[in-house]
């Protein structure tokens, strides 16, 4: 017998919870010095390509933010996202500032 899954619960939004990783440990300090409120970034997010603006950053209880931190996204239209979706950030000045972002579950805030 197959396992059941619970159904997607997406919704089409225009601001989203997400948490980020840079992409390259290396450059983690420079990500998190250029992700602060009102900083502009480049949404991947499946086939849109939509900008974001950062309306908040918070640290995850104890863990490192150069590990993973909580951001509160703005976006520029409204996109179809589910818990769990995982997108890419880019900053748009630096393609090769990337980031990982998880959105988190709704009303996790």
């Amino acid at each position: 017998m197959a396992a059941e899954h619970a159904p997607i619960d997406a919704r089409e939004v225009d601001r989203v919870e997400v948490l980020a990783t840079a992409d390259d440990s290396e450059r983690a300090d420079e990500f998190l010095g250029r992700c602060e409120f009102g900083s502009r970034w480049l949404a991947r997010i499946r086939t849109a390509e939509v900008e974001a603006t950062v309306l908040a950053r918070n640290p995850l209880g104890s863990f490192d933010e150069r590990q993973v931190t909580c951001l509160r996204l703005g976006l520029s239209r409204a996109v179809p996202v589910e818990p769990r979706l995982r997108f890419r950030l880019v900053a748009e000045d630096d393609q090769g500032l990337t980031a990982s972002a998880l959105v988190r579950p709704w009303g996790s805030s």
